[in-house]
């Protein structure tokens, strides 16, 4: 999964997480109601920083794709994910 981000891509690193869980979603590895990975865990395997991932996350909630739920993680929301 490291090779997805790049840090010599002119996209931001958290564009390209964002984009990364697009792709798992419209792949069918993520389905909707099914929890993310931890921000940590997304961070170790994708070798960026954990602000960069919560980032990433952020985004995608005010979108309306993923839902934060209180001490329990990220939630993929819908399985609609390429508006």
């Amino acid at each position: 999964m490291s090779q997805v981000i790049s840090r010599s891509n002119s996209e931001f690193l958290y564009q390209q997480v964002t984009q990364l869980v697009r792709d798992l979603s419209s792949q069918g590895s993520l389905l909707p109601g099914e929890k993310l990975p931890s921000l940590r865990k997304m961070a170790e395997k994708l070798n960026v920083s954990i602000p960069t991932v919560k980032q990433a996350y952020q985004l995608l909630e005010g979108q309306g794709l993923i839902e934060a739920r209180e001490k329990s993680g990220y939630f993929l929301k819908s399985s609609q994910l390429n508006q």
